[in-house]
Parts: structure tokens; C-alpha cells; sequence
């Protein structure tokens, strides 16, 4: 019986990639429901033509209603599948400074000129690990929706923390000083590095 169950679980690969995306959300101390994995459907029909990945950042502050701006999604990757195989779809520059995993085909067609496709085999051991990397890769480059910001109220104890500790980190990504923080570069609080000249003060760096 065990055996059973473990092979239906190795072939559900959306169950295990939504699992995936739930704890990257909570090790990247991301918003509740920002990383999906969404069904694309075709235009006439209810039919599934593929699956995406998808950052979605939420509005900041929260807006208390159900409904979901799909202008805030910014797509990871995309899935076929393919009978016993998924073939990942994902931008060629993306792909160029990831890992290379092991898989039964690579494609790339004239009609996408910066996309390249992966076909791995639908119980891949690989699968679900290259799914995280991209989708981790993707939010440490992301570029917030809102425009760009000095800082807010919370730099003081940012800076204490020597990271930010907005509860929106996509939001986030549009503050200047916060990638200050993510340099070593602090200017406030009991951690300042950071002279007068905005030169870096050698005997209080920051150790990443």
C-alpha cells in the first residue's frame, strides 16, 4: 500500500510543486499566497493548455477584498505536460544562470527567441528542486510594482536587524535603502557603517 501511494505522490507533481511554493513562502518570509502555480486555459474552452508559476505580490497596505489584480503576477515559468513528461518553459538568460539539470530533451524554437523548453520525465528527482531554484532566483531579482522609495518608517529597525523587515518583501524590493541592507551598507541605528562621506566604517562591517 505504501509502495502505491508513493508512486500516485511522485506523479502528482503539481501537489508537490504547490508544497514547494508554501515553503519557499515561509522560508523567504514572503506574503501569505504570493507564489502559485496557476492553470492557463485556452480561449474557447475550459481545457488546461499549461501551468505557470507566479509571483503575485499583493497590494500594500492590504486591501480586504477577494479580488486578485492579475497585472501584479509576474510569471516564473511555465509547465506542459506531456503524457509521462512536463516540459518546462523558461527564458533562455534564466536558464543560462541556473544550475543545468538533467533532462530528456532540450527545444528551442524559432517562434520563441528567448524562451528555451526542458522536457523531463514526470517523476524527474530533479522536478521539483529546479522549479524551487528558478522560483527563488526570480524573487531575489524581483522588481516590486510600485515605484522606487527612499525608505519607510521601519529603518531604524531595519537597520538593527541589518535586513528588512517589511511585512510585504515584494512591496519591499521598491525601497532604496533595503538594498543598502542587502549590501552590508546600514546607516542607521546601533549597526551604522556608514560615514558622513557615505564611506563603509572597516571596524563595524557587516558579515553576509
Amino acid at each position: 500500500m505504501n509502495e502505491q501511494i508513493s508512486f500516485f505522490e511522485s506523479h502528482d507533481w503539481k501537489m508537490r510543486t504547490r508544497l514547494m511554493l508554501e515553503d519557499l513562502i515561509k522560508e523567504l518570509e514572503l506574503p501569505k499566497g504570493s507564489l502559485l502555480l496557476l492553470e492557463n486555459k485556452a480561449r474557447l474552452s475550459d481545457a488546461i493548455t499549461s501551468y505557470a508559476i507566479n509571483i503575485y505580490e499583493p497590494e500594500y497596505p492590504p486591501i480586504s477584498n477577494s479580488w486578485r489584480d492579475e497585472t501584479r503576477n509576474s510569471i516564473v515559468l511555465r509547465i506542459e505536460e506531456k503524457k509521462d513528461e512536463l516540459e518546462v518553459i523558461l527564458g533562455k538568460t534564466q536558464y543560462e544562470l541556473l544550475y543545468k539539470p538533467t533532462v530528456n530533451k532540450i527545444t528551442e524554437r524559432k517562434s520563441e527567441a528567448d524562451t528555451i523548453r526542458l522536457r523531463f520525465s514526470i517523476d524527474s528527482p530533479e522536478l521539483i528542486n529546479y522549479l524551487k531554484e528558478n522560483t527563488k532566483f526570480r524573487v531575489k531579482n524581483y522588481s516590486s510594482k510600485e515605484a522606487s522609495f527612499g525608505c519607510c518608517s521601519r529603518f531604524e529597525e531595519c537597520s538593527d536587524a541589518k535586513k528588512c523587515v517589511h511585512p510585504n518583501k515584494l512591496f519591499s524590493m521598491a525601497c532604496q535603502y533595503r538594498h543598502n541592507l542587502d549590501s552590508g551598507r546600514i546607516f542607521y541605528g546601533k549597526n551604522k557603517n556608514i560615514d558622513e562621506r557615505g564611506n563603509l566604517n572597516n571596524d563595524n562591517q557587516v558579515k553576509l
